[in-house]
């Protein structure tokens, strides 16, 4: 707090005109505050500001560039932090004769602060247009720009390189007032970034020779039409290329004193609208590359470091490791439910020298998951068990006999700093995606003790009903706890009135009450996923299997594992 520097600043203070200051903090993987959030800006921001009491706005600043200096902080009146306007190049939107000092006018209400930062982006390939506070407050559109704040248009990868920041609204009425203070901008990337991974539980077998396909199974492609390179896929177009082309969208929705206590007040939302030229537009498929930090036997088959990782934090990621796996995309606005389609081969650990080649096993990540954020790193992970909807030949008509009798993937979404946010989805039909806030990636169990959610995907509507819980003990120890002997011990156990749902698998299933139905589900950054699910609280140390009946044979299961 640099109250005093001298007479003047002093005599400044008591007659309520104190300059205006400003500091910046990136939010990416790692936290930057300083220096460190001055490079990943390029040592510069682009800030209108404006005053009134939330319904008059008045221009004070008019695209101010407010650059970083190294060693400056201190020594000037408007500059406390590195961050300097006064006297800078002013920015070529700017209406203003010259980037003077302001004082915080106490007459005022709040000040309203919008920034943007081109980051180490091109400015020719990253077009700013002017930024108009008069739609502060105005809804998304939905097939136009006319209620966005500003927009920037270029390439993606040049968009990804650019930054957004949250409105900042500095309060002087009811009680609060907040001026004179260092306007802090928290930008955060535009680019979001995803990566693929795989790994598998399926007792007594490994897994090798992944391959994958780029669309729907249509009952005719053969195993040379799979391509080694993980790849998600979706129905309508959502994954841009370095090529796509278009213009990123910058609202803020939710704004003013009334809405502080919203999740999404004064939350910067993008869309994105793709170019319609030739190679500009989006894409229906992403892949992320081959599979690469593969692992060696766990028993007696072939040797080599061949095999998928066998727990969910040493899965098998896709791409390269020097990214950290990841690729860049755009939080477009809308979003699609993702899916993957593979197929790959069962060695046995005894020995034997037993392969089983399964086909067209897939598993769908509801599109309340996969609306990305700008800034958020998203890891979909799949895991292959011993449930799946995949085949391995056909029955003596000819007619391809669905499973394996069993094998499921788990879809995990990870996010950085602004929250963790972490799903998994059984690969069968009908899907079930659960999900916890807050949860990150561990070795044994999937979750901790808290609050769980999940959700099923029955063609392509998400829903949480038709769910019901059970807890699973062993009742002979090691016996296997998996989606299949799950399945089994009910279907066999509803016929033994001695036991609540057991079988020769040595389990039970206890059914628990008490769940219920929401219609979101919260994520860390304290806003929420539109998604219908079934809500329950799980104990440390339990294990528990979530079964969904849609009708008609439309059935699955989905064990949980708590730490």
């Amino acid at each position: 707090d640099n109250e005093f520097l001298g007479s003047e600043e002093a005599q400044h203070t008591i007659n309520g005109d104190k300059a205006i200051l400003f500091d910046s903090g990136t939010k990416a993987q790692t936290r930057a505050e300083g220096s460190a959030a001055a490079g990943l800006l390029n040592n510069n921001f682009v800030v209108m500001g404006i005053k009134g009491d939330g319904s008059t706005k008045t221009k004070v600043f008019d695209h101010y560039n407010v650059n970083y200096i190294e060693d400056s902080a201190n020594k000037t009146e408007t500059n406390v932090a590195g961050w300097e306007y006064v006297g800078q190049t002013k920015h070529t939107l700017s209406s203003a004769s010259a980037q003077n000092i302001k004082y915080w006018d106490y007459s005022a209400k709040q000040y309203d602060f919008v920034g943007f930062s081109y980051g180490k982006s091109d400015y020719a390939k990253a077009v700013l247009t002017a930024i108009n506070y008069a739609n502060l407050g105005k809804a998304v559109d939905e097939t136009s720009n006319a209620n966005a704040v500003y927009t920037v248009t270029g390439t993606a990868d040049e968009l990804a390189k650019t930054y957004v920041a949250d409105l900042v609204t500095v309060y002087n009425r009811n009680n609060v007032s907040e001026f004179g203070k260092t306007v802090t901008l928290k930008f955060r990337s535009l680019g979001a970034k995803v990566r693929v991974a795989l790994y598998e539980t399926v007792p007594g077998y490994s897994v090798k020779n992944v391959k994958f396909y780029s669309e729907a199974w249509d009952g005719t492609k053969t195993t040379t039409e799979c391509d080694t390179k993980a790849t998600l896929f979706a129905a309508s177009a959502v994954f841009p290329s370095t090529t796509s082309k278009g213009t990123m969208s910058v609202y803020y929705p939710t704004v003013g004193w009334d809405n502080k206590a919203n999740t999404d007040y004064n939350q910067a939302q993008v869309k994105f609208t793709a170019g319609t030229k030739t190679g500009e537009a989006l894409g229906t498929t992403k892949d992320f590359g081959a599979l690469t930090n593969l692992v060696a036997a766990e028993g007696t088959e072939a040797t080599g470091n061949i095999y998928l990782g066998r727990t969910s934090n040493t899965a098998t990621y896709a791409g390269a490791a020097s990214n950290n796996y990841y690729q860049t995309v755009l939080p477009l606005g809308t979003k699609d439910n993702l899916q993957i389609r593979i197929e790959y081969d069962l060695v046995s650990t005894d020995g034997s020298g037993e392969i089983i080649h399964v086909r067209d096993a897939s598993a769908v990540v509801p599109a309340a998951y996969a609306d990305w954020k700008p800034n958020y790193a998203y890891t979909y992970i799949f895991k292959i068990s011993d449930a799946t909807n995949g085949w391995t030949g056909v029955d003596g008509s000819g007619n391809v006999v669905q499973g394996l009798t069993p094998i499921t993937f788990d879809a995990v979404v990870v996010d950085t700093e602004d929250g963790i946010q972490e799903t998994i989805t059984t690969v069968s039909t009908p899907s079930i995606t659960t999900y916890q806030e807050g949860k990150a990636v561990t070795a044994g169990s999937e979750y901790q003790a808290g609050d769980i959610y999940v959700t099923a995907v029955d063609g392509t509507t998400p829903t949480g009903s038709n769910i019901t819980l059970y807890q699973v003990t062993q009742a002979v120890a090691g016996a296997p706890i998996t989606e299949a002997t799950c399945a089994l011990a009910y279907d066999k156990g509803k016929t033994d009135p001695s036991s609540d749902l057991y079988d020769k698998t040595n389990i039970y299933l206890t059914q628990l009450y008490g769940g219920t139905t929401v219609s979101s589900v919260p994520t860390s950054d304290g806003s929420a996923i539109a998604v219908p699910a079934f809500k329950f609280t799980a104990t440390s140390g339990l294990t528990y299997v979530v079964r969904y009946n849609g009708g008609t044979g439309k059935v699955a299961y989905k064990v949980i594992r708590v730490q």
